[in-house]
């Protein structure tokens, strides 16, 4: 289930035979992660016979504690071991994802789903208002014609 919250968030069910719980997702496009992947690079200067070179090496556990930092807002119904409700913190983001086989998969996939459906939908509402426009300059049109 999709419940649109904000225009690029939206909150969603996730379930499994041991775990039931909601995210509140941000839509990611491909702008969002080359912007995320630009900070997880790490430059090191190496040594060759012709001269020193810039060798870009992306660091994988940082773009992905980015990136679901990015696209977990908020969540529901996780908790600690006492019971309490877990924080929607950066660490605690990333410990949830890495101990729910699969979650990973699952949220960057409803989060790139959730940018799909929002660019339809702005798509639609732009064609609509084109439309709505385009017909009230002709209705405008022929008033005034009329009046002549």
């Amino acid at each position: 289930m999709l419940v649109l919250t904000k225009k690029n968030e939206a909150w969603v069910e996730y379930e499994n035979e041991k775990v039931r719980c909601k995210f509140k997702l941000r839509a990611l496009d491909r702008r969002a992660i080359q912007e995320l992947r630009k900070k997880a690079i790490k430059k090191k200067y190496i040594a060759t016979p012709a001269g020193r070179q810039v060798v870009e090496d992306v660091d994988d556990e940082l773009f992905d504690s980015l990136v679901f930092d990015y696209i977990i807002v908020d969540w529901e119904d996780i908790i600690d071991d006492e019971g309490k409700k877990l924080p929607c913190t950066k660490e605690n983001k990333l410990m949830v994802v890495n101990s729910v086989p699969n979650l990973s998969n699952w949220l960057l996939d409803e989060a790139m789903a959730l940018f799909e459906t929002l660019s339809r939908q702005k798509e639609e509402e732009l064609k609509n208002l084109k439309n709505s426009q385009a017909g009230s300059s002709k209705e405008n049109f022929h008033a005034s014609n009329a009046r002549s």
